[in-house]
């Protein structure tokens, strides 16, 4: 007698999702029944089509085995392996040695504050690695990888790899089939978590204008001398308060904070 055949991925999804919303533990347990080949399909569905809430780190999806910092969202994640040494020169032109303490494969996961690694062991995704992107000294392609010992048995010989250098001279490398998908939004990433970072330090550094009398006694130090200005945003001129901490646009009642002000005129004094 012919069997029906499975549902559509996007219907299964659908109906575990509904399941984790009305009754968490029996969602679980229908999870862990799966045969993990269709526990797969549905990850890799999940992350190529980036669903809402689902969290790429969890042992079930839209779990909180990783839990987000504030402000921190995903923005890539791929299937890969980890491949560990202390010295990069030893992964790329000599022997290295495997780091296995948890699983060998796993999932690389890029959010805009860091770049993790949760490895797969009986089911679940431990987080195992963890960087901060303003940490990452750089990030580049290291090529393909022709041997390596367990490699082999987890399908990974010939794959591409992706060497991490942090700032405090250690190193991860990571390698998968399409690991080289995960350089370019990783370098980005890393490029604007680093000027946000400066962008910061910046603020913070000039917090001491607190009011006008301290800008103003900035400015005169600098041998700078201004009595009127631009509102930021309608352009109307306004006249430079000798003191207060806020002043309001007559024209269209935007706030002027000191710190904006010098925010635009510190090249000329500092």
């Amino acid at each position: 007698m012919p069997t029906d055949p499975p549902p559509p991925l996007d219907v299964v999804v659908r109906r575990l999702r509904e399941l984790k919303n009305s009754n968490p533990q029996l969602y679980n347990e229908a999870w862990d029944k799966l045969p993990e080949s269709t526990q797969e399909s549905i990850l890799s569905y999940l992350r190529d089509n980036q669903v809402e809430g689902f969290n790429p780190g969890s042992a079930y999806p839209w779990g909180n085995s990783i839990v987000f910092q504030k402000g921190e969202h995903l923005i890539f994640s791929s299937e890969m392996g980890e491949f560990f040494s202390e010295k990069v020169s030893d992964v790329l032109w000599g022997p290295t040695q495997f780091r296995n303490p948890y699983g060998d494969k796993g999932i690389g996961i890029l959010t805009n504050q860091r770049i993790l690694f949760v490895a797969k062991k009986r089911g679940a995704y431990p987080l195992t690695y963890g960087v901060s992107l303003t940490d990452v000294q750089a990030l580049n392609f290291g090529g393909v990888v022709h041997s390596g010992g367990l490699l082999g048995d987890l399908g990974l010989i010939g794959s591409k790899s992706i060497v991490i250098l942090e700032k405090n001279g250690r190193s991860r490398v990571f390698v998968g089939k399409q690991v080289q998908d995960f350089v370019e939004p990783a370098n980005s990433a890393i490029v604007k978590a680093k000027e946000l970072q400066e962008a910061e330090q910046r603020k913070a550094r000039v917090q001491i204008v607190l009011d006008f009398a301290s800008l103003k006694g900035i400015m005169q130090n600098g041998g700078l001398v201004m009595t009127m200005f631009k509102c930021p945003n309608c352009n109307g001129s306004l006249p430079l308060p000798d003191k207060g901490e806020v002043l309001v646009c007559h024209y269209c009642n935007t706030p002027v904070r000191p710190v904006d002000i010098f925010e635009k005129i510190k090249s000329l004094i500092v």
